[in-house]
């Protein structure tokens, strides 16, 4: 329950770091730059740059919707917490699922995605990893069948 806690605790901090104005604490300001940093490299852009949206929601008419960590124009994050070594950390079809979901709910099937691992053992510390396009192609497919699932079952029409 703490690491959750905690989890939440960092995201909500991230969400504040790229609204502006800024806003974090000086307890959260590691794990806000750290992820900066490395998203700043990503994006090949100042890691301040107030370009970014945070939290934007969408609804998209396939009959979806959804709330982004970060986006802009071109590019799709998703913020996860852990306790787990960064060095060896790698991403899953879930995260390819919802990555390709949202950029496809954001009108931007061709978007970046990316993961963003935010070290809650060492603050300050983040590892970005870029989903490749055919994982995100995969995701996108694997994601319309499990929609198409829903709707069946929940007989949900768009």
């Amino acid at each position: 329950k703490k690491a959750a806690e905690r989890g939440t605790a960092i995201h909500a901090a991230l969400e504040g770091w790229y609204n502006i104005p800024r806003k974090s604490t000086i307890e959260m300001l590691p794990y806000c730059e750290g992820a900066a940093k490395v998203i700043g490299v990503w994006a090949d852009a100042d890691p301040y740059n107030a370009s970014w949206d945070a939290e934007k929601s969408f609804v998209h008419p396939l009959g979806f919707g959804g709330k982004t960590d970060l986006s802009c124009d071109g590019m799709v994050a998703d913020f996860k917490t852990t306790d787990k070594d960064l060095a060896t950390i790698k991403t899953w079809d879930e995260h390819s699922l919802q990555l390709s979901a949202y950029r496809f709910g954001l009108g931007m099937p061709d978007a970046h995605c990316a993961i963003v691992y935010v070290s809650t053992k060492e603050p300050g510390t983040a590892k970005l990893i870029e989903l490749p396009e055919d994982e995100l192609q995969r995701g996108w497919e694997m994601f319309r069948a499990l929609l198409s699932y829903w709707q069946a079952k929940t007989g949900y029409k768009p």
